[in-house]
């Protein structure tokens, strides 16, 4: 549905990885990570306010 906004969204982890080991990430590492999935998350059809 084009135009969904999603309000709270955390781009740096994803459910398919280890909380806790993903804790340990450098800010480099977690930056590209954010951007990956912000860009999956925008094809997907959702747009961020």
């Amino acid at each position: 549905m084009p135009g969904v906004m999603d309000m709270h969204v955390h781009l740096s982890s994803d459910a398919t990885g280890n909380f806790l080991a993903s804790r340990s990430n450098s800010i480099p590492r977690q930056t590209v990570k954010a951007a990956k999935n912000a860009e999956i998350t925008l094809m997907a059809g959702l747009t961020f306010r």
